[in-house]
């Protein structure tokens, strides 16, 4: 009996470690775009660059969100002007992310998730960088050939670099209907020197018009 009540408290535990680390991976895929979401790359190729992939602009839109699975376009403009429209599916489960084009959202530093080019990926960084035109809080990761920074909240790609043999391919936001460019604030020094300049301005023009007199 004791052997018996030993084998069940070993299996509880078990299942209950089990349980904890399912919440986890769960808690770790959460979709953060949705349907209509788009991000409009530049692209600059450099190098020995192979034929079809002299890309100068690329566009990725959701077209549909299910469960854990996108639904992506994705749009290619090559150097002598063609365009290619692909379509893929995504799946944040089984680690199908294209090439690491849409994430979890929410990762933070030290999250592992499963990319499945590249096996498992760890965010190394949380920082913020500015991306079509606003500042956003990303997430970084890398490998020996791979660069990616993501925006933390969506889990969407806003900047990559892929370093190969003879070639460098990068990626980088530079539209997007997610969210939108901030205002232009002006630095309170330049302020400060355009108004004493229009002031001096209208001093000169009051003087000269006095002399005229």
């Amino acid at each position: 009996m004791k052997n018996k009540n030993s084998f069940y408290t070993v299996f509880l535990l078990s299942a209950l470690v089990l349980t904890c680390l399912f919440g986890i991976v769960l808690s770790q895929m959460t979709v953060g775009v949705k349907q209509g979401n788009m991000i409009q790359y530049k692209v600059e190729c450099t190098g020995d660059v192979p034929e079809h992939h002299d890309v100068t602009n690329a566009k990725i839109e959701v077209v549909n969100v299910q469960d854990k699975m996108i639904d992506i376009k994705f749009t290619s403009l090559y150097l002598d002007g063609t365009e290619k429209i692909e379509y893929s599916t995504l799946n944040l489960e089984t680690g199908n992310l294209g090439e690491g084009f849409i994430i979890p959202a929410n990762l933070t530093e030290g999250d592992t998730f499963s990319e499945k080019n590249y096996g498992n990926i760890t965010i190394s960084k949380i920082e913020e960088r500015a991306y079509a035109g606003v500042k956003r809080i990303t997430v970084t990761a890398s490998n020996p050939q791979n660069m990616w920074h993501w925006d933390q909240e969506t889990g969407f790609l806003v900047e990559a670099k892929s370093t190969y043999a003879n070639f460098t391919i990068t990626m980088e936001a530079k539209e997007t209907n997610i969210w939108e460019p901030e205002p232009y604030e002006m630095d309170p020094t330049v302020a400060i020197v355009l108004v004493v300049a229009i002031i001096a301005g209208l001093v000169v023009i009051v003087i000269f018009r006095v002399l005229k007199k």
